[in-house]
C-alpha cells in the first residue's frame, strides 16, 4: 500500500535546498573573474596550462550544480505528481510524472507512480513500459507485481505469469503473488497448477 508523503516535510527541505545551489552557482560564476586560484592541480608556473585547467574545472562545478537545479525542479513536479495521484487526478499526475522524468530520467518512483496512474486509466500498454523502466532501475517484487497485473488485464496471461514468477522469486513469503499466478493459469486451463498457487496462497495467509 502507497503511503502518502509528508509533503510539508519535504517542501520545506526542498525550499532550502535551492538557494545554497544558487549561491554556489554564483559563487562558481565568479570564481571564473577572479585573479585568485587555489587549485593545487594548476601549475602556478604555467599560466596557459593554469587557464585551461582553471576552465575545464568551472566548467565541471556548472555542470553538477545545473544537474542539481534540474533535480530540483522534478522534485517539485513529483510531489505535485504525488498530490493529483492521491486526489486520484491521473491524466494530470502522468503529465507531472512525465516532466520528472524528463528531468531525472533515472527516478524510479516517478515511472511507478505513472505506471499506477497508466493502470488506472487502463492504458495497460503504457503502464508495462514504465513497469520496464521500474525493474530496470530497482527491480521489487512490486514491479514484477504490477507489470503482472496489467498483463493480465491485457489477457496475456502467459506473460503475467513470468512477471508473477519474479515476484514470487524476489519474495517466497507473499501470498499474492501465488494467488495472483494461480488466477492466471487457472485462465489458461491449467487447473492443477493453479489449484497448487491457491492452496499456496492459503498456507501463507491469504484471504479473498
Amino acid at each position: 500500500m502507497l503511503k502518502k508523503p509528508n509533503e510539508t516535510s519535504r517542501r520545506t527541505g526542498n525550499f532550502k535546498i535551492l538557494p545554497r545551489c544558487r549561491l554556489q552557482l554564483v559563487t562558481i560564476i565568479s570564481m571564473s573573474t577572479s585573479q585568485n586560484d587555489d587549485q593545487g592541480s594548476i601549475e602556478a608556473n604555467n599560466k596557459e596550462t593554469g587557464l585551461v585547467r582553471r576552465s575545464e574545472f568551472l566548467a565541471e562545478r556548472v555542470r553538477q550544480l545545473a544537474q542539481q537545479v534540474r533535480a530540483l525542479g522534478a522534485v517539485d513536479y513529483f510531489l505535485r505528481g504525488e498530490s493529483n495521484f492521491y486526489r486520484r487526478q491521473n491524466q494530470q499526475a502522468i503529465q507531472d510524472f512525465s516532466e520528472t522524468i524528463r528531468l531525472a530520467p533515472t527516478w524510479a518512483a516517478a515511472y511507478r507512480y505513472r505506471a499506477l496512474a497508466r493502470t488506472r486509466l487502463n492504458q495497460f500498454e503504457q503502464a508495462i513500459q514504465d513497469w520496464d523502466q521500474v525493474i530496470r532501475l530497482d527491480p521489487t517484487r512490486a514491479a514484477y507485481g504490477g507489470k503482472g497485473l496489467a498483463h493480465s488485464f491485457l489477457e496475456q496471461y502467459e506473460q503475467a505469469i513470468q512477471a508473477y514468477d519474479q515476484a514470487i522469486k524476489l519474495d517466497p513469503t507473499d501470498p499474492h503473488y501465488y494467488e495472483a499466478r494461480g488466477r492466471q493459469h487457472k485462465r489458461l486451463g491449467d487447473f492443477e497448477q493453479a489449484e497448487r498457487d491457491l492452496q499456496k496462497a492459503k498456507e501463507l495467509g491469504y484471504t479473498s
